[in-house]
Parts: C-alpha cells; sequence; structure tokens
C-alpha cells in the first residue's frame, strides 16, 4: 500500500487539523458588521485560525466582520477583521447551540500572541 492510500480523505484531515488546535473560551464577544450593526455572542471554542461563536443572529459565509472579545484570564482585549466560514442553525433540543464559525482575517501581534497564550494554557 503505498503511503497515499494510507491517509484519510482530505475532508477528514481537514478536520482533524482543525478540531486539534481547538480549545474552549466561553467568553463574550461583540460582532460588528460593516454598516455598524453590533450583537453579542460567546466564543464557544478557539483556534489560532479562527472561532465558533454561539449566537442567534443571522450572518451569511463570507461575511466579513469586527471581533472584538476578551479571552479568560487574559488583559489583552482581542480586535479582529474575521470573515464567516460555517453558519450552523440551532438544533431543536438546544436552541443555544447556532452560530457561526469565522476564520481570523487580521490579528495584529499582540493579539495574535494572547490567542497563542490561551490555546497553550
Amino acid at each position: 500500500m503505498s503511503e497515499s492510500d494510507s491517509k484519510p480523505p482530505e475532508s477528514v484531515r481537514s478536520r482533524l487539523r482543525r478540531e486539534a488546535g481547538r480549545v474552549e473560551a466561553g467568553c463574550s464577544v461583540s460582532l460588528a458588521r460593516e454598516d455598524g450593526a453590533t450583537t453579542d455572542g460567546i466564543v464557544t471554542d478557539i483556534s489560532e485560525t479562527g472561532m465558533f461563536v454561539a449566537t442567534s443572529a443571522a450572518f451569511v459565509i463570507g461575511e466579513r466582520l469586527r471581533a472584538r472579545f476578551l479571552l479568560p484570564g487574559s488583559p489583552f482585549q482581542v480586535h479582529s477583521l474575521v470573515e464567516v466560514r460555517a453558519v450552523r442553525a440551532p438544533n431543536p433540543v438546544e436552541p443555544d447551540s447556532g452560530g457561526v464559525g469565522v476564520s481570523f482575517e487580521t490579528l495584529d501581534e499582540g493579539a495574535r500572541a494572547a490567542v497563542e497564550q490561551f490555546i497553550r494554557g
């Protein structure tokens, strides 16, 4: 069997990469649209490349937002431009399960360091 035959499909590899670096966060986040309208949510998990925000607000894939949040135990407020990559409708059994997966488009050096430090614990 060749090396390529032993690798899982790309969709599985991508999911494993994504899940490997995620940690629970449980902090409040403010998301602002380009028109200035804001909504609040909860960062349920975060990685170096993005986060999932539990929110009942409706967003569309590709939408760009300004995110502002303070990670638990960190004095540094993170500001980032994020892009909506996934939208999850709430599960009828768990109404608070809906939200959006976003990727960080911009993280300055201090924000990136705060996220990395939080992930490392």
